[in-house]
This record gives structure tokens, sequence and C-alpha cells, in this order.
């Protein structure tokens, strides 16, 4: 028997029951594999033009997972299809590795970031997300002293490295680095 939780916003609608099957069906699939099995998974919408954020997840507190829809996206269904899955692993691997976490630091989240591909990438048996492109050197070496910066601080900025602030980094690069 399941122990975990699946909250659906309401408003999502119609699109309610597919988005509740989708996650349950990804969920039993998962807790086979890590064994984690008492959390919740809260999904709700939001609303944005940015092209990039069709989707958001974050396992930032025990036990819990939130992912959040944009429902102004042009390809809605696809991202119910497609990337809510891939979005619940992600997510899910956070939350069966973050306990183990001693130290954390850009590092970690890069480390993190990084195994959370792989582990979608062999959980799908795809070759790519749409979260692994390419990254360059230039990227890299424009955000050189940040990164060595925080590379071992413990209390780095952690919103900075996922574009949350006004100064901007490269779209998608600690996902793109860790990689």
């Amino acid at each position: 028997m399941n122990k975990f939780k699946i909250f659906v916003s309401s408003e999502f609608g119609k699109n309610k029951v597919k988005i509740q099957e989708t996650s349950e069906l990804t969920l039993k699939k998962l807790v086979q594999i890590l064994k984690v099995e008492d959390f919740q998974v809260s999904i709700e919408p939001f609303v944005s033009n940015d092209p990039y954020w069709n989707i958001s997840g974050a396992a930032d507190e025990p036990h819990k997972i939130w992912l959040k829809l944009n429902v102004a996206s042009s390809n809605f269904k696809e991202i119910i299809n497609i990337h809510l899955s891939n979005a619940i692993a992600h997510e899910f691997h956070y939350l069966a590795r973050k306990e183990a976490i001693k130290d954390w630091n850009l590092l970690e989240l890069l480390v993190l970031e990084g195994l959370a591909l792989h582990f979608v990438m062999d959980f799908f048996d795809a070759e790519k997300t749409s979260l692994t492109q390419d990254i360059s050197e230039d990227e890299i070496f424009t955000l050189k002293s940040e990164i060595i910066s925080d590379l071992f601080n413990e209390s780095f900025n952690h919103k900075f490295w996922q574009n949350k602030t006004e100064i901007k980094i490269p779209h998608l690069f600690v996902y793109r680095f860790g990689y």
C-alpha cells in the first residue's frame, strides 16, 4: 500500500484527473526503485508568459514535493503528458537524497542537479531531458569567480544560482553545469 499522498488543485478543472493519474502512476514506479514511501506531493497552477518556465518544482521540506504547472502555456497538454513525470522523478530524487547531504553549498547543488538529471534519464530511458543542454566554456568562465566563491560556501546565494535574483546567470546554469 502506498503511503504517499497527492494533492492536485481543483483550479486545474478538467485537467485535474489527468494530472492526478499521471502523478500517481509515476510515483508508484518511483517508490519501487528508491523505497521512499511516506511523503506528499502538492501540485498547483501558476501563470507565466516566460516560455522557459512551464513547470517548477521543489523538494525543500522533508517528505514534501511541490510542483507548479504553468496553465498559461500554449503546450499545457505536453506539460502534463511529458514534463510532469520528469519533474516528479527529478524532485523525488531530491527527496530521497537530501537527507544524506551534510554540507549544503554550490558543489552539492551541482552534484544534486546532475544526479537528478541522470536519474530521470535512466528512469525514462531517455538520452536527454529538457534541462540537459550544452554549456559553453565562456558561460562557465564568466561566472568563474562566483563559482569559486560559492563552491564550498554553506551560506551561498541559492537564489542567484537558480536565476531568481536581479543578476541573471545563463539559463538553467546549475542543471547544465551539474549535468
